[in-house]
């Protein structure tokens, strides 16, 4: 994982970087998913490579739509639920993580630049782990929570923003 983090950080600028953690933040919290996994399944895929420009559309959309697109992908019509599933005779999707009460923290990173993240705690150990965040943070807030939907409206609610609601 040190290798893959040397590489995305000297071939991308800080914006790039930023957009590739926030995108693996989302599939680990959201997915049964571990962050080596969605770093690879970001690396290896074409369309990440081919549209991660500066001035790309890619910045267009948040990451929990990439990070869904890289886990169900683009052809799974992932947007589409329920009954809409079922009237276009479209196959389950693979299960998002299951509910259970977890840990999610707000924190800001050590390191030069002093990157904030919100995630499970889960999540934040194994970017830690693999290298690609600074190992020392601030914990800002934290909650407690039985999914990543619930934890981030309650976050969205802490920083006063508009109410959280999940991208279709």
């Amino acid at each position: 994982m040190r290798i893959l983090k040397e590489r995305l950080k000297t071939q991308s600028s800080k914006k790039q970087y930023r957009c590739f953690l926030e995108i693996v933040l989302e599939m680990t919290s959201r997915f049964t998913i571990s962050v080596s996994e969605s770093v690879q399944t970001i690396v290896h895929n074409g369309y990440f490579r081919e549209r991660f420009a500066e001035d790309e559309i890619y910045y267009h959309d948040v990451p929990e739509v990439w990070a869904k697109t890289y886990y169900w992908g683009h052809s799974n019509f992932w947007w589409k639920q329920g009954e809409e599933r079922k009237r276009y005779k479209l196959p389950p999707l693979k299960p998002a993580r299951k509910n259970k009460l977890e840990r999610y923290m707000y924190i800001k990173v050590q390191e030069k630049g002093q990157n904030r993240f919100f995630a499970s705690e889960r999540t934040i150990n194994e970017l830690i782990k693999g290298e690609l965040v600074g190992n020392s943070y601030k914990k800002l807030w934290e909650i407690h929570a039985i999914n990543y939907n619930e934890a981030l409206k309650k976050y969205y609610n802490h920083m006063g923003w508009e109410p959280y609601i999940e991208q279709q």
